[in-house]
């Protein structure tokens, strides 16, 4: 697999051409439910599976959450 899929494992962000107010009320309710959704997938790791990195060069997966924190 190439790295460009890897840097984009879900795909590229689709940004619309023109932001309606819909637009803004989805991503306000994905933000809300942002936490809990990462702490569900978090919890159950072991200390060796947060250390894991995805692809080359990458963030473990507890560098990512720690990043998602800061920037919230």
């Amino acid at each position: 697999m190439d790295i460009e899929t890897l840097k984009y494992p879900i795909g590229k962000p689709k940004i619309p051409a023109k932001i309606e107010s819909t637009h803004i009320e989805n991503w306000i309710q994905t933000i809300r439910q942002f936490p809990l959704l990462v702490s569900t997938e978090v919890i159950p790791l072991t200390a060796k599976e947060l250390r894991y990195k995805y692809r080359p060069e990458g963030w473990t997966i507890q560098q990512v959450v720690g990043h998602c924190i800061d920037v919230i």
